[in-house]
């Protein structure tokens, strides 16, 4: 019977659990508290690259600590009700008398809903928590601040290297001198990859050489300069995918410079129509993915970004200057201008007694108007230099 490798040499311990020593001391120290009782914060949250081994030393700690284990993982319903059902457990004790470990993978990408269901999970919980996510910045600040954060590297060619020994040794495989190395190297720091590498290249086989290696295509991590450049030339839609899946930045960020400037650099008509046409699907994602949380919807704004933008190109295609998106620029100049605003929106709420947003609405319009008439006014309201070059007095 086939069984992957990498379940089947998984860490079973946190000895085992390689190339992360910090993160591994935080676990350890994280869930020693819990034999006194609910630890504050009750969840941990293991953010970083895919393969760095965050869903197995969660499940190598639940081992070692005698843990039964609760799993959602990315293939389950991961709304506010399966979320709620999954963690219907949370509040009291396994029939045992074993604490129990609830492991949440993904936590950067529930569908609507479930971020509130996880928050209520962690208000309640009486049993220790465990969420995984790529980034910590894509999981909200309403369940970050129940979690101690601990985060996952990317793991040296040299112990995958020596990982992937073991693996062979294990299963009585000999390889010539470089073939550890050159799969280790095409895994950009991914173990999980690796091994599975490992396996596609050793089937069947007791001795392989260089020339038989298998790595997997991995793309090389782009910039969004690179992905402009190249977007309006690819030859199929996967070809087009592709450069997002590499970029180094969110999707949604990739989107409003795809707005800004492909557009530039179409000279056909046609071509622009088709081009904003894509455009103005993908960002009615982007907006119903923001105002709804379901990020189930984000694959069709990529598809429509990216495969959309690169079919539409029929004529010839000029040479511009890539520039930041406007709408960032505008905001970025404008946010001095509101802080002041705000600034002095405050100081005439607090003497009109009223709120910031009625003087903000009603009474600052009519301010410099004011102050031509009664000039000693900015004294009493203390307004600084700048807050009155602001509003031209």
């Amino acid at each position: 019977m086939f069984e992957p490798w990498t379940e089947k040499y998984r860490p079973r311990s946190m000895k085992e659990v390689v190339g992360q020593p910090g993160a591994v001391s935080q676990m350890l120290d994280w869930a020693k508290k819990w034999a006194r009782g609910r630890v504050k914060p009750p969840a941990l949250l293991l953010y970083g690259p895919h393969g760095t081994g965050k869903t197995s030393a969660a499940l190598a700690l639940a081992s070692e600590m005698g843990w039964e284990v609760l799993e959602l993982n990315a293939s389950d319903e991961r709304t506010y009700e399966a979320i709620k059902r999954f963690g219907a457990g949370a509040t009291m004790g396994s029939l045992m008398g074993r604490r129990k470990l609830l492991l949440l993978d993904e936590a950067d990408n529930l569908e609507r809903g479930g971020h509130r269901a996880v928050v209520e999970l962690l208000e309640r919980t009486a049993n220790p928590v465990i969420l995984t996510a790529t980034s910590n910045r894509d999981v909200p600040e309403g369940i970050r601040k129940y979690c101690l954060e601990i985060q996952f590297r990317r793991i040296a060619v040299s112990t995958i290297v020596n990982v992937l020994r073991k693996v062979c040794d294990a299963e009585k495989i000999k390889v010539e001198e470089g073939v550890l190395e050159t799969i280790a190297e095409g895994s950009k720091g991914d173990l999980l990859a690796a091994i599975n590498d490992l396996q596609v290249t050793c089937s069947g086989v007791e001795y392989v050489s260089k020339r038989e290696v298998f790595t997997s295509p991995r793309l090389a991590e782009l910039n969004i300069f690179q992905v402009l450049g190249v977007l309006l030339k690819a030859r199929t839609c996967s070809e087009a995918r592709n450069l997002l899946f590499s970029l180094d930045m969110p999707p949604e960020d990739a989107l409003s410079w795809i707005s800004e400037n492909v557009p530039r650099m179409l000279k056909e008509p046609e071509d622009l129509e088709r081009v904003y046409n894509f455009l103005s699907e993908a960002d009615l994602f982007r907006a119903r993915l923001s105002r709804r949380q379901a990020y189930r919807l984000e694959k069709y704004m990529c598809d429509l970004m990216t495969a959309g933008v690169a079919v539409s190109r029929r004529g010839e295609v000029s040479f511009v200057r890539f520039q930041f998106p406007t709408a960032g620029v505008m905001f970025a100049r404008g946010r001095g201008a509101r802080a002041l605003r705000e600034s002095i929106s405050e100081k005439l709420a607090r003497h009109c007694h009223t709120s910031a947003h009625h003087s903000r609405r009603d009474l600052l319009p009519y301010l410099l108007l004011i102050l031509k008439k009664a000039p000693s006014i900015a004294e009493v309201l203390q307004l600084t230099e700048e807050e009155r070059d602001f509003i031209g007095a």
